[in-house]
C-alpha cells in the first residue's frame, strides 16, 4: 500500500519532521486537509519563522474548498489581527462561514460575537440562538455561555424549550 501525499505529510508533521511535511502536502495538490496543515505549520512556525500572511492564504483556499476549520481560523486570525488588519465583522463572518460549513466552535463563537457586540450589535436573542444549536451539538462551554446570559440578563429560558443534551450531566461532574 502506497501512501497518499496528504498522509506521508501528516506522518512527518507528527515525527517533527516539518520540511519533509510542508514539501509532502505541497505535493497533495489542492486538498482542503493539506491547506489546513499547511496554514497552521505556517501559522504556527514549525521548523521555520511563523508567518500569518501566508497562513491566512492557505485557510483562505481550503475554507474555499469547504473546510470548516480553516474558516473558522480565519475568524481567530481577524479577530485577533494577526497576519491581517483586525476587523471583526470580517471575524464574524468567517465564523459563519465555518457554521454553515458544520464547526460547532464556530457555531459558538458567532453567538460569542452577538453576544458581546463584536463585529454586530449586540443581539442576545441571535446570541442565544447560536448557543442552544452549539450546545445541542454537545459544545459544552455554549452552555457556560447560556447560564452566563441568563445570570447576567435576569433572563429565564422560556419554559418547554430548553433540554439539556443526555451528556450534559457529565460535563459537569467532569466525566
Amino acid at each position: 500500500m502506497t501512501l497518499q501525499a496528504y498522509d506521508r505529510g501528516v506522518l512527518a508533521a507528527q515525527r517533527q519532521a516539518f520540511e519533509e511535511a510542508r514539501e509532502q502536502l505541497e505535493l497533495a495538490g489542492p486538498d482542503d486537509r493539506a491547506l489546513l496543515l499547511l496554514g497552521q505549520l505556517a501559522s504556527s512556525g514549525h521548523g521555520e519563522p511563523a508567518d500569518p500572511v501566508r497562513a491566512r492564504g492557505l485557510y483562505e483556499r481550503a475554507a474555499e474548498l469547504g473546510n470548516a476549520e480553516a474558516a473558522h481560523n480565519l475568524g481567530v486570525l481577524y479577530a485577533t489581527g494577526r497576519g491581517v488588519v483586525q476587523d471583526q465583522a470580517a471575524a464574524l463572518r468567517w465564523y459563519q462561514r465555518s457554521a454553515e460549513l458544520g464547526s460547532v466552535p464556530g457555531r459558538r463563537m458567532v453567538g460569542l460575537m452577538y453576544g458581546t457586540g463584536q463585529g454586530v450589535p449586540v443581539d442576545q436573542n441571535e446570541a442565544e440562538r447560536h448557543w442552544r444549536m452549539a450546545a445541542a451539538a454537545g459544545e459544552a462551554q455554549a452552555l457556560h455561555d447560556l447560564g452566563t446570559l441568563f445570570a447576567y440578563t435576569c433572563r429565564r429560558p422560556r419554559p418547554g424549550t430548553w433540554r439539556l443534551p443526555r451528556r450534559a450531566s457529565r460535563w459537569r461532574s467532569g466525566n
